[in-house]
């Protein structure tokens, strides 16, 4: 895979437009309900920790470089394990 590194953009802008149309729909229901917002803490709680778990795991097992214990001029063979 030697072409040029895909951009990111169009899936966070999608993701964003997501989040924001959620947000409008539980705003419209908290206006009609307001025992939502107990609902709407609880949502953004989650969401949150979702978040933090997401970031630190990711953050935490991001790939470590290993170097080859092989010579780059050598040819594997059947008893290398």
């Amino acid at each position: 895979m030697s072409g040029p590194a895909q951009s990111n953009a169009p899936t966070i802008l999608a993701l964003l437009g997501l989040l924001a149309i959620g947000a409008g729909l539980l705003g419209l229901i908290a206006l009609v309900l307001p025992q939502v917002f107990g609902l709407l803490a609880v949502v953004l709680g989650f969401f949150a920790f979702g978040a933090i778990h997401y970031l630190l795991w990711g953050w935490w097992l991001r790939p470590v470089p290993m170097e080859d214990e092989t010579d780059p001029g050598s040819v594997p063979t059947q008893n290398d394990e």
